[in-house]
């Protein structure tokens, strides 16, 4: 099937420099929003025995359509099964609030040994928090940025639109000086400040896994 006309019209501003990088500039101060995550991630699952990789698989599986908070709060809840029955299906199963493909999801990504079994968003995500910051997580507000309509944002990661948006990404990078997960960071920052549901992106990790704790 030929692609939309809005998935076209999405590949060909995901290939324009110059849209993605003066986003990049606009959201600057949230580039450095992975670094940041990890500091605030690995405090949290040493205060709460938990396996940091482990969390972050778990985090990349309960992340979709989801804000940052209530995936940290649906990893807590997992992780803490986990610590009461290692088995991945009872501790997934035991655990409210998780859509059934959420669910299937966060089962094989516990029994797998690396991010492979994830989606192409939730392992780049789940990759950028463990470190690896050459890859793109093209989430919801990033298909915004380039035109896709809030409904349909999830066609971001399809090959038409994620591979020239990789390839953009990646030329940004190199000329800022940044990784890649740096430019998408900030562009994530502008796209969630001024798009969509205005407001709705999420900085101050102390303050989301505070939230996050108080309600797990």
């Amino acid at each position: 099937m030929p692609a939309s006309p809005a998935t076209i019209e999405a590949a060909r501003k995901a290939s324009n420099y110059l849209i993605i990088r003066t986003a990049a500039i606009r959201g600057i101060e949230g580039k450095d929003w992975y670094a940041s995550a990890r500091t605030e991630l690995r405090m949290l699952c040493e205060n709460e025995g938990f396996n940091y990789n482990t969390f972050i698989k778990v985090m990349g599986a309960t992340s979709p359509q989801c804000p940052v908070w209530m995936n940290i709060r649906h990893t807590i809840r997992v992780c803490r099964a986990l610590k009461l029955n290692n088995d991945a299906v009872t501790a997934v199963m035991s655990v409210p609030g998780l859509a059934g493909s959420v669910r299937k999801a966060t089962i094989k990504a516990l029994n797998a040994d690396d991010t492979s079994t994830l989606g192409p968003k939730t392992r780049a995500f789940a990759e950028n928090l463990l470190g690896n910051e050459d890859m793109v997580t093209l989430d919801t507000w990033m298909g915004q940025l380039v035109g896709l309509p809030a409904k349909i944002s999830g066609r971001v990661t399809t090959k038409t639109i994620s591979t020239p948006y990789n390839f953009t990404v990646k030329r940004i990078a190199d000329n800022l000086g940044w990784t890649p997960a740096m430019v998408q960071a900030a562009c994530w920052k502008y796209a969630s400040s001024n798009l969509g549901s205005r407001g709705h992106g999420e900085q101050d990790f102390k303050a989301m896994i505070s939230r996050a704790v108080m309600t797990a």
